[in-house]
């Protein structure tokens, strides 16, 4: 690849620009919950920011600052507006999934810019057929966040050697329109319907491959990014969300009670013993959520860095730590929001939309945690991978 990197940002340059964003994603806080997708200066903001290359290979015009960056940067967008963060997380580690394809797919997708890739993960309503030299694809899939914005999407279909992600222009898909939901909906994660169109082998990935960390990508730069497994990191973005919300839920709450009095009492609400406990509580719980998320990323990436290798243990205690971390951010986020008073019903009201999209995005897969508390209770009375059949 010609293409270079011309200032390589650190990690607390990444994290203090997103802090500095924070205060007008909050102004465009409520256009882009009516628009159902990021302002178009929202988006600009996030690709100036640098975090579309914040997991890809310098060689291809990243920065590969890692998931502890892309996850810390997240937090802070969230704080201001949990769409932006949503999406600006999902492109950050689209564009590493986008290293994973064959190198020939690289020339395409990181010629000129960092691309802006989406993503339809849900294969059940996608045909894949193969043909000489590539695919033939046909079918809809949903949740497709930022795709109004996006340059590529990767959608996964079940094929004859399993499941297989297609990366496809967003300009050889339809956008069906119908992202109309109750939390992010600022993140535009409407549908696609495809219509048999070829696919190349370049643009064709194993998901097996990019899940143990042995994609194409991966063998080619040797970054521990793209050698980490798709599953441990495709939640970077959502967690943060969930985290960031929660936080912008107490910055919400303790800007707007300071001086309220509470009901008929006469007693401001900042005075009361029982809001300092819930306040108290709720914070600490997201730092917890937070320290746990950076620690088990950091974890996994050393392991990657030294011989030991990452073992199965440590990724499927790394999917429950996430799970575990986005419960606890989510109910810290639900006290905040029972404390707060009835003016907080009202749409626009900054913790009552705090309130909606961080609960929303503790719905994602990626935080199961029902399903991911089992899976690691399986694995303690010996179930093997092939058992487990979600790391």
């Amino acid at each position: 690849m010609t293409q270079t990197t011309t200032q390589i940002a650190t990690t607390e340059q990444l994290v203090r620009q997103a802090r500095e964003l924070v205060p007008d994603l909050r102004q465009r806080a409520v256009e882009t919950d009516q628009l159902r997708r990021l302002p178009d200066t929202t988006v600009g903001e996030i690709h100036d920011l640098g975090i579309l290359g914040a997991m890809v290979p310098t060689q291809l015009g990243g920065t590969d600052l890692g998931s502890v960056a892309v996850f810390d940067a997240c937090v802070e967008l969230a704080r201001g507006s949990a769409s932006s963060a949503w999406v600006a997380g999902n492109w950050a580690v689209h564009g590493a999934l986008g290293a994973m394809f064959p190198v020939e797919a690289h020339a395409e997708l990181f010629s000129d810019k960092l691309p802006t890739i989406a993503t339809g993960f849900s294969p059940w309503r996608g045909n894949t057929e193969p043909a000489d030299g590539g695919a033939y694809l046909s079918g809809d899939w949903d949740f497709c966040s930022g795709v109004n914005h996006s340059d590529w999407i990767v959608v996964q279909a079940i094929g004859e050697r399993g499941a297989i992600a297609h990366l496809v222009p967003t300009s050889e898909v339809t956008i069906l329109d119908n992202w109309n939901t109750n939390g992010l909906r600022g993140t535009g994660s409407h549908d696609v319907h495809i219509d048999h169109i070829f696919v190349p082998q370049h643009r064709l990935l194993n998901m097996g491959d990019s899940g143990d960390g042995n994609s194409a990508g991966a063998a080619e730069y040797g970054t521990t990014t793209l050698r980490l497994p798709l599953s441990q990191v495709f939640g970077t973005g959502v967690i943060a969300t969930v985290i960031g919300s929660s936080l912008g839920a107490i910055d919400a709450f303790t800007g707007k009670t300071a001086d309220t009095i509470g009901g008929l009492s006469g007693v401001k609400r900042s005075s009361r013993p029982e809001v300092h406990l819930v306040l108290g509580k709720a914070a600490s719980d997201i730092d917890a959520a937070a320290t746990v998320v950076r620690a088990t990323l950091r974890e996994m990436e050393a392991a990657l860095e030294s011989d030991e290798g990452l073992t199965l243990e440590m990724r499927v205690r790394g999917r429950r730590n996430s799970a575990w971390a986005g419960q606890l951010a989510a109910a810290a986020l639900s006290s905040i929001y029972e404390i707060a008073g009835a003016r907080s019903l009202f749409r626009g009201d900054p913790l009552e939309q705090a309130y909606r999209d961080g609960i929303a995005a503790s719905h994602h897969n990626h935080l199961s945690w029902d399903r991911l508390y089992v899976g690691y209770g399986e694995l303690m009375m010996g179930a093997t991978e092939t058992d487990l059949m979600m790391v």
